[in-house]
């Protein structure tokens, strides 16, 4: 007994019926079953622990009378108790040694059994299960086994012990993505002035199709930008869209110059863009959404045409699909 600590523990009658007191933990252990303790059940005094007498009858299924007015206390139990046990035994030692023994009885001539050369085999089998509910409402159940079997053949004796174990596995099943509907980006006709440009003469064309010029280019207010659909997926899931963060348009022969700052915006909100962080790799999403195929489903792409990029610059038909050049490539996971 702990009373410090608030614990007491050892056994009733027999060995195998352990019995422990956790006022910490609130709970009583009876040998292989635990219960929650009742509130009123003990009270911890300095040294000692004090235990309700209701409780006393309950746990240990005894007849407990006590009579404080002659400070007397019966108990009574459907088991012997140890000192009924040993008053019993006591009792028989006594009996025995008064008998009158047998003339013919020497104990010399006493001998032992013969030994047995095979005893039955035991196994003992043990089974615990532990069961979690997680999240998504599926239940992940786990079971662990113990065995530890014997035997005894020709004075060889022999112990046998194996454990066991269960794994649980699972899975998320989720319908492909698709993508289609591709819409290119198209800045139409743009101006110039000069063959000799610089980082000051771009057009910057926005997710939302707004389109502005500086420096030695001039173009409409408006262009096309790029977009692209997703067609099928798993509406509910946070998708990641990774995307070039560069294009480079040709006229097919030695010109080009290359579409800078590419950004990505969702449907829902055209004016908030993401820039693009490449593809593949330890390259990093350039956003994410959570897709509802009809609503939200579409991914907007823009970026701005930079003159410092150029070379060979003259007028003419550019496009990344031109030999040489390369297009804006874009994927979209589950997140």
């Amino acid at each position: 007994m702990q009373p410090l600590e608030g614990t007491a523990e050892g056994f009733f009658l027999r060995e195998d019926r352990v019995f422990r007191l956790d006022i910490p933990q609130k709970k009583i252990t009876l040998g292989s079953y635990e219960f929650p303790l009742p509130s009123d059940a003990v009270e911890v005094q300095v040294d000692d622990i004090y235990v309700n007498l209701k409780y006393l009858r309950e746990w240990f299924n005894l007849d407990i009378d006590y009579q404080p007015t002659s400070l007397t206390l019966s108990i009574t139990s459907e088991e012997a108790l140890p000192f009924q046990e040993q008053a019993e035994r006591q009792a028989r030692a006594d009996l025995l040694l008064t008998e009158k023994r047998k003339p013919d009885f020497d104990p010399k001539e006493a001998y032992l059994l013969p030994y047995g050369m095979f005893s039955s085999p035991y196994i003992v089998y043990q089974q615990s299960l532990s069961g979690q509910k997680s999240p998504n409402e599926s239940l992940d159940v786990q079971t662990t086994s113990n065995v530890m079997a014997g035997f005894d053949l020709l004075r060889f004796g022999g112990d046998l012990m194996a454990a066991t174990t269960n794994l649980d596995v699972t899975t998320n099943f989720l319908q492909a993505i698709t993508l289609g509907n591709e819409v290119n980006m198209d800045f139409g006709d743009i101006e110039y002035t000069t063959t000799t440009l610089t980082a000051a003469d771009t057009v910057t064309l926005s997710p939302d199709n707004s389109m502005v010029a500086a420096g030695a280019f001039s173009s409409a207010a408006t262009g096309t930008a790029g977009s692209v659909d997703v067609l099928t997926g798993q509406n509910g899931e946070t998708l990641d869209v990774f995307c070039d963060a560069t294009a480079t348009m040709t006229d097919g022969a030695s010109g080009s110059i290359d579409v800078t700052n590419i950004v990505v915006a969702a449907e829902d909100n055209l004016a908030v863009t993401s820039a693009c962080n490449g593809v593949g790799g330890a390259a990093t999403a350039a956003m994410s959404f959570v897709l509802n195929v009809g609503t939200l489903d579409t991914i907007a792409v823009g970026g701005t045409i930079d003159g410092a990029t150029a070379a060979s610059f003259a007028g003419g038909a550019y496009s990344t699909a031109s030999a040489g050049g390369d297009n804006i490539q874009i994927d979209i996971v589950y997140n």
